[in-house]
């Protein structure tokens, strides 16, 4: 890992390490609310959530994702490996940041999706064991997401997150 940073050390507008997700449901509860079609989400209180945003990178801004979600014609197939430092061992759901579009740069061309993290393919490794939580790799091997699954429209999960982050402060992204 040498020479390469977390995006841990991103702006406190995108940091997740350590973050709070008791109340992600709701958060998400609440954005599908606002949303002009009803999404059939999975979205239940009471279910452990991870954050599934953070990678390992040679820059540590966020809008430079390299976990790729490819539509398939019938689901998203994602591939790539994330931080997180929230339960990714015991969360059942996790909250993605991926690429769907891979000639977009920055911000733009990401989308947020909602992970199964029982689904086949979703491996977590502990990288690093900490006082308060440890540090795991989560790899997303062709992992299957249903089209439900994706938050928001596509290329537009930089403005999903903003707004989950709009749902409960700076800090807390869910």
């Amino acid at each position: 890992m040498s020479g390469q940073r977390l995006l841990t050390e991103a702006p406190n507008d995108y940091r997740m390490h350590g973050a709070d997700l008791s109340d992600t449901a709701d958060r998400i509860r609440a954005y599908l609310r606002d949303q002009p079609t009803p999404s059939p989400v999975p979205v239940r209180g009471g279910d452990e959530w991870c954050s599934l945003l953070e990678e390992f990178g040679a820059d540590s801004r966020p809008a430079d994702v390299q976990t790729r979600a490819c539509w398939m014609g019938g689901y998203w197939a994602v591939i790539g490996t994330k931080l997180s430092a929230t339960a990714a061992r015991t969360a059942r759901w996790g909250l993605l940041l991926a690429r769907t579009d891979p000639f977009s740069v920055g911000s733009r061309g990401l989308s947020c999706f909602v992970c199964d993290m029982t689904a086949a393919r979703v491996m977590v490794t502990t990288v690093r064991r900490g006082a308060r939580a440890d540090l795991t790799e989560v790899r997303l091997d062709r992992v299957g997401l249903p089209e439900e699954y994706r938050l928001g429209e596509v290329g537009a999960g930089w403005d999903v997150l903003r707004s989950l982050l709009g749902h409960g402060g700076r800090d807390a992204v869910c």
